[in-house]
């Protein structure tokens, strides 16, 4: 017996745009895979988010980065819509110019920290893992029996150095 389709819906649901938190876990797994603050502050503006959106979203991320890992976090966004003084154009740009550097070196200097930071703890799962390893490989070659191969601290510690390489190779690009 053949039953028909339901007939389709004149009003189809509208897709819900990302929310903030939507928008701050992608930016914490661009910056977990390597990229660069300013590529994804790009590529945000390039999806059509709004410039003081995608500054605002990528400091946060940076910030909790920053907090978790135990050094100071970024100093707050340059707003783009700030107070501009009549015939202070030149200097009002050159504040901002530098404003933005000194915000874009710290950048650096924070996912530079963050990278090693990572490095340092895959190494020690790595090493942990290769001690246990051998430690009980050493100690059953004596009298026989079982042994642990810790193959998971291995693995994971492999895995958070490489992306903790990868983050200090992306600051060290950053000009």
């Amino acid at each position: 017996m053949f039953i028909p389709p339901p007939p389709a819906d004149p009003n189809p649901p509208a897709q819900s745009s990302p929310t903030i938190d939507d928008l701050v876990a992608y930016v914490h797994d661009c910056l977990n895979k390597g990229s660069q603050p300013e590529e994804i502050r790009k590529h945000l503006i390039a999806l059509d988010y709004p410039p003081e959106l995608a500054n605002e979203v990528v400091h946060r991320v940076l910030t909790m980065l920053a907090l978790n890992a135990g050094v100071a976090p970024p100093p707050a966004p340059i707003p783009s819509g700030g107070k501009k003084k009549k015939g202070k154009k030149k200097g009002a740009a050159a504040v901002v110019s530098n404003q933005s550097i000194s915000l874009y070196r710290q950048e650096k200097v924070l996912l530079d920290q963050l990278g090693r930071r990572n490095m340092l703890f895959g190494g020690m799962w790595f090493v942990g893992g290769l001690i246990v390893t051998l430690g009980t490989m050493a100690m059953v070659s004596e009298g026989g029996g079982r042994f642990v191969i810790a193959w998971g601290a291995v693995i994971w510690g492999a895995i958070q150095f490489i992306r903790g390489k990868t983050q200090v190779n992306a600051a060290q690009q950053m000009r």
